[in-house]
């Protein structure tokens, strides 16, 4: 069992993991120091254990969408980016890459944000000079 934080089951006890540097590969996992000391000697994960990657079986969370085994594709903004411009690039995106789609496998979105986005926006811009010429009088 691979966790980047939190703890894991141990026998009778829980291990506690907080990696204080970033885990960007297998191999990094493996190096992660585990015990020891310059006196004693450092151990490394992948001394004590195999570290491979797979997959969790059985998975730990299972989506569906209307009673159907799903996939879930998650997308946010970077900080002070444009939610309407990137919900936009995304459909996009997706549009491009339709022909590429595995048969069977269908695409939807749970929530479009962007066009909510688009109308509260454009709703503000209206709402915005009615308002400032309202206290200006």
């Amino acid at each position: 069992m691979i966790t980047t934080a939190g703890s894991v089951p141990a026998g009778t006890l829980r291990l506690e993991v907080a990696p204080e540097a970033a885990v960007d590969s297998i191999g990094t996992l493996g190096n992660l120091v585990v015990t020891g000391d310059t006196d004693s000697g450092l151990v490394r994960l992948l001394d004590e254990a195999d570290v491979y990657r797979d997959y969790v079986d059985p998975p730990a969370l299972l989506l569906r969408r209307n009673g159907k085994p799903a996939i879930g594709l998650g997308v946010s903004n970077v900080l002070g980016g444009n939610v309407v411009a990137m919900g936009d690039a995304v459909k996009q995106r997706l549009a491009e890459l339709e022909g590429q789609r595995p048969v069977g496998i269908l695409a939807f979105s749970a929530i479009g944000l962007s066009p909510h986005s688009r109308d509260c926006t454009q709703a503000c811009r209206v709402a915005l000079p009615i308002s400032t010429k309202s206290v200006a009088n």
